[in-house]
């Protein structure tokens, strides 16, 4: 089976050489969880204050780690939450790869998809996607959904640190790929949730040859582990399933019982996903979320500038923290 079987490590590949995020990143209590026969890099960041509010669950991105939201995380524990979050397999601290990885069960095949998708056929990239597809054979993979692994990341994580075993998460975070499954779980009215904060969300994605820090944000924030996978055509089990679930995402409904927090991006800075469409989406779906656009800012808004991140002259890790305690509290 063509497995990226990355060797799995308990610490930080590429610690932050900040003093002060070295702090931050410190406070990690980083967990192996055994999913099929790979290993997924959690881990746990404690609330920092002595009254637990709630339990927070981040899923990242695509060619993410679950190191490289350090502000937003640490911002949410000092303010009393706790966050729970994971590496896909074949990114970051992970074994295993990105072709593994499911958002939905909403595979469809290719014809279909490009013509629900509306793709014209001259486009290079999804030409690209298909002879990536028909190449490597993406269904000889074991498949888990994102959802799956972050419930067995959650048990795991209760045992392993005398959490009571009858605890649910309270709210999501998604940013991108994580922000499509986030939407999902709202979209499911999953067991616990009461709250979901979807930062630039994978509802309308854009066909990319390649994912480079300079187009994810305009801070030049570096990543702590290394973009990989690099390329969505090396992920072609992976990319079309992205596709497949975005286009079913169009018609994802949202009981007013879970309350929404959307973080749309400057559209003529976000190079993956088109942010006014994203928009007309969730609007058209979740007319009760609450929506906040972030002039200026890219793709990782969330490590964007001091100004490209705040709205109202309040920073973007703020304004979730407040809207956690407006609908946990």
């Amino acid at each position: 089976m063509p497995i990226d079987n990355r060797k799995y490590t308990e610490v930080a590949d590429n610690p932050p050489t900040d003093e002060t995020l070295l702090k931050i990143h410190k406070q990690w209590k980083i967990h192996s969880v055994t999913v099929g026969k790979i290993k997924l890099r959690a881990g746990l960041f404690p609330s920092q204050k002595p009254q637990l509010k709630a339990t927070v669950l981040y899923l990242e991105g695509l060619a993410d780690s679950m190191y490289n939201h350090e502000n937003l995380i640490n911002t949410l524990s000092l303010e009393g939450y706790q966050v729970i979050a994971f590496d896909y397999p074949g990114q970051g601290g992970s074994e295993g790869s990105m072709n593994q990885t499911r958002i939905t069960a909403n595979d469809l095949p290719l014809d279909k998809l490009e013509g629900l998708l509306g793709i014209e056929k001259s486009n290079d990239h999804f030409s690209k996607f298909k002879e990536a597809f028909n190449k490597h054979k993406p269904e000889l993979f074991d498949t888990f959904l994102i959802s799956d692994m972050a419930d067995k990341v959650w048990e795991e994580i209760k045992k392993k640190n005398d959490i009571d075993p009858t605890k649910q998460i309270n709210a999501v975070i998604g940013w991108s790929t994580g922000g499509l499954a986030a939407y999902e779980w709202a979209k499911d009215n999953k067991e616990g949730i009461k709250a979901v904060v979807l930062i630039a969300p994978g509802t309308n994605t854009k066909f990319v040859d390649v994912i480079e820090t300079k187009t994810l944000n305009g801070s030049g924030f570096q990543h702590l582990d290394n973009i990989r996978p690099n390329c969505p055509v090396k992920i072609p089990g992976f990319s079309m399933n992205l596709l497949a679930s975005g286009h079913a995402s169009q018609d994802w409904k949202v009981e007013n019982d879970i309350k929404g927090l959307v973080l749309l991006s400057d559209p003529e800075k976000d190079s993956y996903v088109d942010s006014e469409a994203v928009g007309n989406t969730l609007k058209r779906n979740a007319k009760h979320f609450e929506f906040v656009k972030y002039d200026g800012a890219a793709h990782e808004i969330d490590n964007e500038t001091i100004e490209n991140r705040k709205t109202d002259n309040i920073l973007l890790e703020t304004k979730v923290a407040n809207f956690l305690d407006k609908v946990l509290s």
